[in-house]
């Protein structure tokens, strides 16, 4: 079941949660909620109270995982494979040029597919855009020392770029 934050803040959906809800609200201990005011005053106002009088709530009923906050939007049928309208970063929407192998799981691997990235016979622009995507990946995942590997080969890249220029001038 998907819930907005408006609706886990009021406890709608949830009649364990709508409960402890009206039952803090009714506490002699604290002084009650305004009822007047907005869901967010009520929420940083519970959020005030001690610990021990925050409601009990059953997870079971619900998921706070899938409260989404920016959804990806996916690619709609019949738009082009370049399209800017869409974000996703695991889609593969041009497999003729894809460098295979490539991984975070650790830093072993991320440093073995920075090494499969400079060895591969692809341009220097396509190089810098895997390890782009790689480092993104890493770092959506919460693997930060792994997407710093890449973010070191992608600064690399970068002062071969200016390099590059300078040399073309």
């Amino acid at each position: 079941m998907h819930m907005t934050a408006h609706q886990l803040m009021e406890g709608e959906g949830n009649p364990q949660i709508q409960r402890n809800y009206e039952e803090l609200v009714a506490s002699p201990s604290e002084t009650p909620i305004n009822p007047t005011a907005t869901p967010m005053q009520r929420a940083m106002e519970t959020l005030r109270r001690p610990i021990s009088n925050l409601p009990k709530v059953q997870t079971s009923d619900w998921n706070p995982i899938k409260i989404n906050k920016a959804p990806r939007i996916p690619r709609k049928k019949g738009q082009p494979a370049g399209s800017k309208k869409h974000s996703d970063l695991y889609t593969d929407e041009n497999p003729k040029g894809t460098i295979h192998g490539l991984g975070f799981k650790n830093p072993a691997k991320a440093r073995q597919s920075v090494s499969k990235i400079k060895n591969s016979s692809r341009s220097h622009a396509h190089k810098t855009q895997a390890a782009i995507a790689m480092e993104q990946r890493a770092r959506e995942m919460g693997k930060t020392s792994e997407a710093s590997i890449y973010r070191n080969f992608i600064e690399q890249q970068k002062k071969k770029t200016k390099a590059m220029k300078k040399m073309f001038r």
